[in-house]
């Protein structure tokens, strides 16, 4: 997570602690899925995924998002 809100408070210019605990899906696997979940229930139907983390990782992060997220998500597509 910290490598995250780092990310985002140098993107935005700004201390982005708060801002990122409120409204991104921050953590391993299961606590980016189980965030996602609350999203959906709160009505979103829509996301955009913007992977945070350093650029020199983002094929990583990608493939860690399709096979520690995405089947945890499954039923959300149905």
């Amino acid at each position: 997570m910290d490598i995250a809100t780092e990310s985002l408070s140098r993107r935005y210019a700004m201390d982005f602690r708060k801002a990122a605990a409120r409204y991104a899906a921050l953590g391993t696997g299961e606590q980016v899925a189980e965030r996602m979940v609350e999203f959906h229930r709160a009505g979103a139907r829509h996301v955009v995924v913007d992977l945070v983390g350093p650029y020199d990782r983002r094929t990583e992060q990608i493939e860690r998002f399709a096979s520690d997220v995405m089947p945890l998500l499954a039923d959300l597509r149905k």
